[in-house]
């Protein structure tokens, strides 16, 4: 039975253990590979990589006269997200034997685009069942929509004609409406951005929750700050700081709001040991910034202390991490990647932000919109991710997506990453490994991501 899988993003699934014959070779498989993609796809080469030896001797497998072999083929140009045989990967959806269509309609929701489309909503009415619910999973992926769809059941021919007149009213070259609202909106999400930290991310603030996580700067001069962007202008009147406790409370604060993130009018500024519940109201204002700043706190040590920020210019369903709100950010932001317009890289950082968040829940929508940015190839996506390789987190993540972007100015940046991010040449791990890529026991069997 095929398992409906459209909550997992394509960067989800990539492999994370790959063997390795020498100590000497154990670099990070994604930067790696990526500079052997760059270099395969430059001009001044005239070998072929890799990477395209394997993409078209899968293709060519594609017209064996063994079904299992076909089959294989297909599956594996699915796993190798190979965009360009996505032609090749259309025709078998015909093919005579279902297995091969099923593996088909599979591998296009890996790297599938507009192409595949119609011909996966087609197979929605397949003689195999299986191969029907393989089509439906492939469509929910590219396009991010969710409409029902029940291979056996018998409502399935209605359940289909939904799909389709869905994407009957999709302009061509035009991003759906209805991804855009998955974003929820083109104006970008709500996040936090704050002086320093030391204990956080500071997105932990929005998380919904009083605790366990907290955001927290420590042996730094004050002031410090955090700043809520709220994505667009809004009425604003009460904020609500939720602090550690009273041995980490700020002894003198501000708060202040904006409409530009550079100049802030303050609307209350005070001194003496604060409530562990920090309740400030005031007059209502437009504002698309709101700062909290601490002058100091019982423990100086550290300036600030604080579980969560709530305001009234915030519903409950904008909290950072409402499951639905990033669930449906993930699948937008994937489906921008295969059916995005001119500009659907601006939109995809606008999400983002500057850099994505770290907290856990938020990682597959950043994941997919990096993915995204590697498969539009717009140059504002192009910086974006060179930026990000100087990010511990997010580095093996853009070095894949720079892989797929195939623009050898990159080159000089992942060179950079590569000896940054790579063992040591006595074979030690590097000290910048994410917390979620590091061992226990010596990495002899795996390279780091």
């Amino acid at each position: 039975m095929v398992t409906k899988v459209s909550r997992t993003t394509a960067a989800d699934m990539t492999p994370n253990n790959r063997p390795h014959q020498r100590r000497a070779l154990a670099w990070p498989a994604s930067i790696l590979g990526t500079l052997l993609v760059v270099f395969a796809a430059s001009p001044l080469l005239a070998t072929v990589g890799p990477y395209d030896l394997q993409v078209d001797a899968n293709v060519q497998k594609l017209a064996d006269g063994s079904p299992e072999v076909r089959a294989r083929a297909v599956e594996a140009l699915g796993f190798l997200r190979a965009y360009r045989a996505e032609e090749s990967l259309i025709a078998c959806l015909a093919d005579d034997v279902a297995e091969v269509r099923r593996q088909a309609a599979m591998a296009l929701g890996w790297c599938g685009g507009r192409k595949a489309v119609p011909r996966l909503l087609a197979a929605l009415g397949d003689d195999d069942w299986l191969t029907r619910q393989a089509s439906h999973v492939a469509l929910t992926n590219l396009t991010g929509m969710e409409f029902p769809f029940d291979a056996v059941a018998n409502t399935r021919r209605e359940q289909a004609q939904r799909w389709r007149q869905w994407w009957a009213a999709v302009r061509p070259n035009e991003t759906p409406g209805e991804v855009l609202d998955l974003l929820g909106g083109s104006s970008g999400g709500v996040r936090m951005l704050a002086s320093t930290t030391y204990r956080g991310p500071a997105d932990v603030l929005l998380d919904g929750r009083v605790g366990p996580a907290y955001w927290q700067t420590k042996n730094v001069p004050t002031p410090q700050w955090c700043t809520l962007d709220l994505g667009r202008p809004r009425d604003v009147s009460r904020v609500v700081v939720h602090q550690y406790g009273p041995g980490f409370v700020m002894t003198e604060y501000e708060v202040s709001t904006s409409l530009d993130n550079r100049t802030f009018d303050p609307v209350r500024r005070e001194k003496g040991v604060t409530p562990v519940e920090l309740v400030v109201e005031f007059p209502s204002r437009k504002a698309r910034y709101l700062r909290i700043t601490s002058f100091g706190s019982v423990k100086a040590t550290y300036p600030t202390t604080f579980f969560e920020i709530d305001t009234d210019a915030l519903r409950p369903d904008e909290k950072l991490l409402s499951t639905d709100r990033f669930w449906r950010q993930e699948r937008g932001l994937r489906a921008l990647g295969v059916l995005g317009d001119n500009g659907a890289s601006e939109r995809i950082i606008n999400v983002l932000g500057p850099v994505p968040s770290k907290v856990e829940l938020c990682r597959a929508a950043g994941r997919a919109g990096i993915r995204s940015l590697g498969r539009l190839r717009e140059e504002v996506g192009l910086e974006y991710l060179i930026g990000l390789l100087e990010d511990p987190f997010w580095a093996r993540h853009a070095a894949a997506a720079l892989g797929e972007f195939g623009d050898r100015r990159a080159v000089g940046a992942l060179i950079r990453a590569y000896t940054r991010y790579g063992k040591d040449l006595q074979g030690l791990d590097p000290k910048d490994v994410p917390a979620d890529d590091k061992m226990g026991f010596p990495s002899e069997d795996r390279m780091l991501e």
